[in-house]
């Protein structure tokens, strides 16, 4: 699975959907993110709140969503 790293500060806007969390960069960037993040193997958070929780400056890695085949 690939993942970004991105500083809190650079999120515009995030945006949870059925299947996927969305976010925007103030560089108009558009990210699609998995729902979850996987914290230890037992323990999923949900992308949206972590990012909701994030401190200012804080590098968040997120887990891009993978492709799906039609």
């Amino acid at each position: 699975m690939k993942t970004i790293l991105i500083n809190a500060n650079a999120i515009e806007s995030c945006i949870e959907r059925e299947n996927a969390c969305l976010v925007k960069t103030k560089t108009g960037t558009l990210w699609v993110c998995e729902l979850y993040i996987k914290r230890t193997e037992t323990n999923l958070e949900r992308t949206y709140l972590a990012i909701k929780r994030a401190l200012p400056n804080e590098i968040l890695e997120l887990p891009l969503k993978s492709k799906e085949r039609e």
